[in-house]
């Protein structure tokens, strides 16, 4: 069964490889640290209404899977060097319909027999 709610990014700086990864225990992260609603501050910054202090946080937040213990500021350094990656990991975890349905990644819109 392939994963239903993950989204993996990667982009390059300072040299380096960074991934991204947006899943539950993102989001979790990311509702820890600045105590308001993930999905709030996800459609926030598809509207493009987001405050910079949330979008560093997601940004953060989405490190942690493969970059623990990286500080915010890092964090905060790393987004400005690489603005589109946020997109690249929101988008991996909703694809487009046709994509999810070959991927696994959406629901059957079919009756049952």
């Amino acid at each position: 069964m392939a994963n239903r709610f993950i989204g993996d990014a990667s982009f390059e700086a300072d040299g380096q490889t960074y991934k991204l990864r947006l899943d539950f225990n993102a989001m979790c992260e990311l509702e820890d640290a600045v105590d308001k609603d993930a999905m709030e501050i996800i459609e926030g910054y598809e509207r493009g209404k987001i405050r910079m202090k949330d979008l560093r946080a997601l940004f953060w937040a989405l490190l942690q899977h493969h970059q623990s213990g990286i500080s915010m500021e890092e964090a905060g350094r790393l987004l400005s060097e690489a603005p589109d990656a946020v997109g690249e990991a929101l988008a991996a975890a909703a694809p487009e319909p046709e994509k999810a349905a070959k991927s696994g990644n959406g629901k059957s819109r079919g009756k049952a027999a």
